[in-house]
């Protein structure tokens, strides 16, 4: 049963133990940001503490105290896992987290699984959304308003608005670097050539559904197209690619042996968003790089394919969405595709309409660097 902000204010305004679940992946971390800036702006000497993937300490480094704790935990259900030791693994943080008394307890996806675990901390306001069931687990449920959530940012930050009763006033995603990280990033590109006055770009071929990624013979075409379309911009290219892409790394590494402009990297994910940070734009598919960029407002294009963009692109207007219409599957699982290769929504998409994105992106930024 829902109980009013008015009857509880001076109860919530003096909560010490906040607990907010969010178990899933990079991007999400990410949209978690405008929340937390608000959570912590009305609750300021709260404890604040996030259970979250192994992603998110990484992510959220650095985050000016927006959070006390980070509580690494893989859901099964994130990793398609149901095994004894993963539900093992839930019994284990229920048990660690009813250590505490919680006054607020917060899931943002309105999942029940992520529900019935908040219920069993026993945190005093258990408040989500309803959409998947457990609204008899929560003491609030969160009014949804497709006329006002049109984006997962927008999903996450309305819950702190309903709860401190307020409109949020920073709905800006956002990473943070220290002083050392900076000049790790300056050194590295220094190390590899990239001078200050050169334009930079970072592109990452990968994505963690296969049915995400764009052609790898499009991308190699589109890099040769922007060497040799922006000469005078002295292009640099950094080609991302995570610790499991090994074989997509030796093929671009093959392809590009030869040229001092283009460089493959494969870093951790922290040196991953660090050097994000430096870009002048990232081109990457429906991925966490996006996301990273838009945090660090770095212009940036992604390709689209399976999902839906609307609800989940890089939360910025500093991103240009490449998709292509006509795909009535669309959203889909992800798994299976019944379409042939070369007819599928990422297939659609061509290098001539990505290189018209970065011709505009790079003429604008070209012109900054000039007038600098």
């Amino acid at each position: 049963m829902s109980m009013s902000f008015k009857k509880q204010s001076t109860q919530m305004l003096s909560a010490k133990h906040i607990l907010i679940f969010d178990f899933h992946r990079i991007g999400d971390m990410i949209y978690l940001t405008p929340m937390l800036k608000m959570l912590r702006k009305k609750f300021p000497t709260a404890k604040i503490s996030l259970v979250a993937g192994p992603c998110a300490s990484a992510v959220l480094k650095n985050n000016q105290g927006l959070l006390d704790e980070i509580i690494h935990f893989e859901a099964p259900w994130v990793k398609y896992d149901y095994g004894i030791r993963s539900l093992s693994r839930c019994l284990k943080l229920i048990k660690q987290l009813r250590e505490t008394k919680w006054n607020i307890g917060i899931d943002v996806r309105g999942d029940f699984r992520q529900i019935l675990m908040l219920y069993f901390t026993k945190a005093k306001r258990r408040i989500s959304y309803d959409f998947t069931g457990g609204e008899f687990l929560l003491t609030d449920i969160v009014p949804y308003d497709p006329e006002k959530i049109k984006h997962l940012v927008e999903r996450d930050y309305t819950i702190v608005e309903y709860l401190t009763n307020s409109e949020i006033e920073d709905k800006s995603v956002e990473l943070w670097l220290s002083d050392e990280e900076i000049k790790w990033r300056d050194d590295y590109f220094r190390l590899h050539g990239i001078k200050d006055n050169e334009l930079t770009i970072g592109i990452h071929p990968g994505a963690n559904s296969p049915l995400r990624k764009w052609n790898q013979e499009k991308i190699v075409k589109l890099i040769h197209r922007i060497l040799g379309k922006y000469l005078e911009f002295n292009v640099k290219i950094l080609l991302f690619f995570g610790t499991n892409e090994t074989s997509e790394r030796e093929l671009f590494e093959k392809e590009f042996n030869q040229s001092l402009s283009v460089i493959p990297i494969s870093e951790s994910l922290r040196e991953y968003i660090v050097l994000i940070s430096g870009l002048d734009l990232f081109i990457g598919m429906d991925s966490s790089g996006g996301h990273i960029a838009s945090a660090f407002n770095v212009p940036s294009l992604v390709l689209f394919g399976p999902q839906i963009a609307e609800l989940g692109k890089p939360y910025t207007e500093n991103c240009e969405v490449i998709i292509k219409d006509g795909f009535d599957c669309r959203p889909c699982n992800q798994k299976n595709c019944n379409k042939p290769i070369g007819s599928r929504c990422m297939d659609a998409i061509e290098v001539e309409e990505v290189l018209e994105a970065v011709d505009r992106v790079l003429t604008q930024k070209h012109l900054k660097h000039s007038n600098q």
